[in-house]
């Protein structure tokens, strides 16, 4: 589990390293297409759009990489930024939400408290001497 957390945040990282692996890596087998194309004697335009259609669209093929290689890091990376950037925005709406969850959280634990006192400790008793 820690493992596959260092890797991920080893891939946030880097994710603009990686896009440019991938990109190379697409690069070099629409070459490669071109190059079979040309040798089964396409003209060198030809042999483009036909490798372009055989790969199905470079734009396409790299979203279809970047969704298998997204990571939930990135969309709560994304979403903390947007929730950031809406709370700036509304400034009375976060002094509001942050002052309920401040007193939420405070009658949440004094409750908390005073029940563990009254339930768990037990009663004085009187100590019998003979």
């Amino acid at each position: 589990m820690l493992a596959r957390l260092t890797a991920c945040l080893r891939a946030f990282a880097r994710r603009r390293q990686i896009d440019a692996e991938a990109d190379d890596e697409m690069r070099f087998h629409l070459e490669h297409e071109i190059e079979a194309n040309l040798g089964r004697g396409m003209s060198p335009a030809e042999a483009k759009r036909v490798s372009l259609r055989d790969l199905g669209g470079v734009t396409q093929t790299r979203e279809a990489v970047r969704e298998v290689r997204t990571m939930w890091l990135d969309s709560v990376w994304y979403d903390a930024r947007l929730a950031l950037r809406s709370l700036r925005r509304t400034p009375v709406f976060t002094a509001v939400a942050l002052l309920t969850l401040a007193l939420g959280i405070g009658a949440n634990t004094a409750s908390s408290r005073s029940s563990t006192a009254s339930c768990c400790t037990p009663s004085p008793t009187p100590v019998r001497r003979s």
